[in-house]
């Protein structure tokens, strides 16, 4: 095993983890520098300030010199509590903006059976240090499924209307981008963890520039939405 290969790929990780949480930071920042603090913005901030969070903690965690079974359990369930509240934040962005009185309820819908969901497969082996990659593709799913149709209604509703101007089109976008790139990695974390670590290296930086990207248009979006209502 190449030992300064692995070390290499996990500075790169570092690097990229940090530049994720600074595009979170981006996001806090622009949301409580805006007039409003309330509607869509809100949710975004929300899952910034929760990615931040889960991270910092994780980060922590990572540093301690004595680890427990306890602080392992705890940085493995802080994601799935992050991913519940990145699923509420998403569908509910999207339902935000969409027309349809029906897809606004299955968006809800979708949220109400995620739920159980996650907690059946998170409660059936609470001692698992394993990611439950079925948990990580049933959000990226729905959540790649909502985006999709909010495009479809806009360009099948609006098409004269410049969507790019629109400051949802950018989040959503990322969203989209996020979720098509991470839903398929995170399919085979275990295996890569277990077997092609420095592998496992490359994907965990390939989620992290998916993040930054992210946050950054959360940011500019949520800028360009406060100019336009200024």
């Amino acid at each position: 095993m190449n030992w300064e290969h692995l070390l290499e790929r996990a500075e790169q990780v570092s690097y990229t983890n940090l530049a994720a949480d600074i595009a979170g930071l981006l996001v806090l920042a622009a949301y409580f520098l805006g007039r409003r603090k309330a509607g869509p913005a809100l949710l975004l901030a929300l899952m910034a300030g929760g990615y931040l969070l889960q991270s910092l903690l994780v980060e922590w965690l990572a540093s301690l010199s004595n680890k427990t079974v306890l602080s392992q359990r705890v940085a493995h369930d802080s994601l799935y509590i992050y991913l519940l509240l990145e699923l509420i934040c998403c569908l509910l962005f999207i339902r935000w903006h969409t027309r349809s009185a029906i897809a606004k309820k299955i968006l809800v819908g979708s949220i109400l059976l995620f739920i159980p969901y996650m907690l059946y497969y998170w409660m059936s082996n609470p001692l698992a240090t394993d990611f439950n990659s079925n948990i990580l593709t049933a959000e990226g799913f729905l959540i790649i499924l909502a985006c999709v149709y909010f495009f479809c209604e806009s360009l099948m509703g609006k098409p004269d209307q410049n969507l790019f101007t629109r400051p949802a089109f950018w989040n959503i976008l990322g969203m989209l981008v996020l979720f098509t790139v991470i839903t398929p990695v995170f399919l085979l974390v275990n295996y890569f963890i277990h077997n092609r670590e420095a592998m496992y290296y490359r994907l965990y930086i390939a989620n992290n520039l998916c993040y930054t990207v992210l946050f950054v248009t959360f940011a500019v979006a949520i800028m360009q939405d406060r100019e336009q209502k200024a």
